[in-house]
């Protein structure tokens, strides 16, 4: 911590500042943080800490994203017109099929 010493910071501002942030946790209220609250968090690796978090917390939702992305492009892959089509109709369905066309538009049946 010699590098608190030499920024201006002491160990009794950590926990002076460790005990407001706790209070307010144990609250449940918000804080404000002044300047040179924010440099002693800035001093002791605090915001790295935030940033490593924010970081991991952006790669997640980037994945999130991505697996949407690929699923969604399979699904409509998956359901191209070829893609339907499993089998060959048999002789019966497709004589079924073409009187049902004829009736719906007005052609003769047999």
């Amino acid at each position: 911590m010699a590098v608190l010493r030499d920024q201006g910071g002491s160990m009794d501002d950590v926990i002076a500042l460790d005990r407001r942030i706790s209070n307010q946790i144990d609250k449940g209220r918000g804080i404000r943080f002044s300047q040179e609250e924010l440099d002693l968090l800035i001093l002791i690796g605090a915001i790295d800490v935030v940033k490593a978090a924010a970081t991991e917390a952006m790669k997640k939702r980037a994945e999130a994203r991505h697996q949407e992305r690929e699923a969604r492009m399979a699904e409509r892959e998956g359901f191209s017109p070829r893609a339907r089509i499993s089998r060959q109709a048999t002789e019966a369905e497709i004589e079924a099929a073409s009187r049902r066309a004829r009736r719906a538009f007005g052609g003769r049946d047999k």
